[in-house]
């Protein structure tokens, strides 16, 4: 969408990071909400927005040392619906909302649900945090937590949709350390390049015992199904189509049109964006599929429906074909999950600056030049 887009970060202290190495899904749950919540009320209230916004949330757990340190990154457009849904509202030149402000409510949200999940017994402490299993105890450790300053901040705005995409492509399914910090593995040592924030970023080198390294690295393994990439407003998944049209409607933006339907997990339907040059291809191959006994658009070879194998299998063959002009994929995971997160600001920012960038980038072969081929086959958003 034509408009400006913040990145907001909210981080945890470190008296609630030591909770949640414990109790990982519940605190990054908490966690999730409590930052939803806060960015979703400030922003409703007529003092400070006063509209509906809608924005991605992406956790983290690591530092650049990598310890423990569970924070959120957060991508919001720079606006929001009306309450009657009839205008949008933009925020003010490079402003969001006020940090003070989010962090204080952030701050209240958090504790308030964190002990609901202590009354509730959903929480479990083991080793030096066992006698926090006694409430007077816990309320105890939580005092100093009342009254400390909560890390809330916003970075400088992004310039606009095309680094919002190169965020997405470089930061969302990122691991604690890329193979690009490892400096050297001697023996039985880890050498790897990180930055000080607490002197100014500056570039530095630390080698660990090989036993540290892998032990912090395991710090950061998620619970088993956890989602680490949430939707929160009209980005939510069940309403994103209407309401994403809706506020490109208000903006004046032109709709994503042509677009495909197809049937999704769970009895739903997906409205897929097309780029024009994929809805010309796909009618061509339309063309062809109807003079031949083919049951489904895309087939296999005996002509039935692609498995979930199959489709990874030619995603693999994708991505070998695309790193000659873009080595560095060969280092990289590449999932058909992985790539569907890319379809959100597909559907936000169909405007023909972003064209032209999608375009010129698959023509030199970087990373996010794939998008536009695979997106319209794998992607998708669902219909209520």
């Amino acid at each position: 969408m034509d408009t400006q887009y913040f990145h907001v970060v909210l981080t945890v202290p470190e008296r609630i990071a030591t909770i949640a190495y414990q109790n990982k899904r519940e605190l990054y749950g908490i966690l999730f909400r409590a930052a939803a919540e806060t960015l979703r009320t400030i922003a409703a209230d007529p003092k400070h927005l006063g509209a509906e916004i809608g924005f991605f949330a992406v956790l983290h757990t690591w530092g650049q040392n990598l310890l423990h340190h569970p924070h959120l990154h957060c991508v919001v457009p720079g606006g929001g619906l009306s309450t009657d849904g009839t205008e949008w509202i933009s925020c003010r030149d490079g402003f969001f909302l006020s940090v003070r402000v989010l962090s204080r409510l952030f701050r209240r949200l958090f504790l308030e649900k964190l002990l609901d999940a202590f009354d509730a017994g959903k929480l479990e402490f083991f080793s030096s945090l066992e006698p926090l299993r006694d409430p007077a105890s816990f309320l105890d450790y939580l005092a100093p937590l009342r009254e400390a300053e909560w890390v809330v901040y916003a970075k400088r705005p992004f310039a606009g949709p095309e680094q919002v995409l190169d965020y997405v492509g470089r930061y969302t399914h990122r691991v604690a350390i890329s193979n690009n910090r490892l400096l050297d593995i001697a023996e039985g040592k880890v050498t790897f390049r990180y930055k000080d924030y607490r002197h100014e970023a500056q570039q530095k080198t630390m080698t660990l015992q090989a036993e540290e390294f892998i032990r912090r690295f395991l710090l950061h393994v998620l619970p088993e199904g956890f989602q680490r990439i949430r939707y929160y407003g009209f980005l939510a998944n069940r309403y994103r189509a209407q309401k994403l049209a809706h506020c490109r409607e208000l903006l004046g933006i032109p709709s994503c049109e042509p677009s495909a339907s197809e049937a999704a997990k769970g009895r739903k339907e997906r409205s897929v964006p097309l780029w024009p040059k994929t809805a010309k291809v796909l009618q061509r191959w339309q063309q062809r599929q109807a003079a031949s006994s083919a049951l489904a658009i895309f087939p296999s070879l005996r002509g039935n429906v692609l498995t979930r194998d199959s489709v990874h299998h030619l995603l693999r063959e994708i991505v070998r074909l695309a790193i000659p002009a873009c080595p560095s994929l060969a280092a990289k995971r590449v999932t058909p999950h992985l790539v569907r997160h890319y379809l959100p600001f597909r559907t936000m920012s169909c405007t023909g600056a972003l064209g032209s960038y999608f375009r010129a980038n698959a023509r030199s072969g970087t990373d996010i030049g794939l998008a536009p081929f695979i997106i319209p086959m794998l992607g998708g958003k669902e219909s209520p």
